[in-house]
């Protein structure tokens, strides 16, 4: 029988997933990276589902039964590029324990530490309106120094070492010494964020004889520009890519997203069985072709908040996956 975490992952065994079972079908695991790549309280998260939480859910996609592919499915602009290394790592990592490929598809944003992730895969699949790149890295403040002297306000600071906070305090004017030293600090992680893309997409810039001073100069490219420059592969939608690179249209799908942590988790029991019917509903729409983006706004709310009227929605969902269905 299917791992506990997978039936769990293809929400508590529906049929599609135990009649794929059944006939041995081909799996394709889909990870969902939506939202800012931040660190949080008990883990780092992705809009929810970042590294600490979700390195669990990638683990258990790659070593799914019947595997045939894992599918990054990211709608991300971005955020730590500590936690984006750390997901690229991993799902770098799996894909060379495993030999399991991985293919990325891009939805509306793919920029920054969200591209930073799909790099990663072993081919990056585009919308031509997706937008894509934005390869670099950025810091900003704001000056309040005008404002603390017209209040008569006096900032009192002491340090211990001459260049501890050097710079980002609103109420002092900037050094320029120091913000060159800041300058090169953050083209040492814009380094490091080059480096990984280098390391996977290399070849496919080359060929296509993109030029890697605007491919790396932090610019957002449409789907299309993104594969004429060879930051994708391909424009196409998930399941006719998936059936073309594997050679099968008849696979089974399984959706992981990143799991709430104990307190979050224990807030929303109630409706746990609200979100297994979200992520069967999902699982369908791939199946069918269709953008699972139908089940967002307030239905998606209503069931991640863990609110009652989630309850209310599940005729709802429910309504959707009939039709998806059909």
């Amino acid at each position: 029988l299917p791992r506990p975490h997978a039936r769990r992952a293809a929400g508590w065994g529906s049929a599609m997933s135990w009649a794929g079972w059944a006939k041995g079908r081909k799996v394709v695991s889909i990870v969902q990276l939506s939202g800012r790549i931040v660190a949080s309280t008990g883990g780092s998260s992705l809009g929810g589902a970042g590294p600490l939480n979700l390195e669990a859910e990638l683990t258990a996609a790659f070593a799914q039964p019947r595997v045939a592919a894992v599918a990054l499915r990211v709608n991300s602009p971005g955020g730590s590029p500590v936690q984006a290394s750390r997901l690229y790592n991993a799902v770098r990592d799996l894909r060379a324990k495993t030999g399991v490929p991985c293919y990325a598809f891009a939805e509306d944003v793919c920029a920054s530490g969200g591209y930073y992730v799909a790099a990663a895969a072993d081919k990056i699949f585009v919308d031509e309106s997706s937008l894509v790149g934005s390869i670099g890295v950025i810091a900003g403040s704001f000056s309040a120094q005008k404002l603390v002297q017209g209040w008569g306000l006096e900032r009192r600071k002491h340090v211990a070492g001459p260049r501890k906070q050097e710079i980002g305090d609103p109420s002092l004017p900037e050094d320029p010494e120091a913000v060159e030293r800041f300058k090169e600090l953050l083209g040492s992680v814009h380094g490091a964020f080059i480096d990984a893309v280098r390391a996977t997409r290399r070849e496919a810039i080359a060929k296509v004889g993109a030029g890697e001073e605007r491919v790396f100069s932090g610019e957002v490219f449409s789907g299309r520009q993104a594969v004429e420059l060879g930051l994708a592969d391909d424009v196409g939608y998930l399941p006719t890519i998936l059936a073309r690179e594997l050679g099968d249209k008849d696979l089974e799908y399984k959706v992981f997203r990143a799991r709430k942590t104990f307190p979050q988790w224990a807030s929303g029991a109630p409706h746990i069985w609200a979100n297994a019917l979200v992520e069967a509903a999902e699982a369908t729409a791939v199946r069918a072709g269709v953008s699972s983006s139908v089940l967002d706004g307030p239905i998606r709310a209503e069931f991640r908040a863990g609110e009652s009227p989630a309850v209310m929605s599940a005729a709802t969902v429910m309504a959707a996956v009939r039709e998806l269905r059909a």
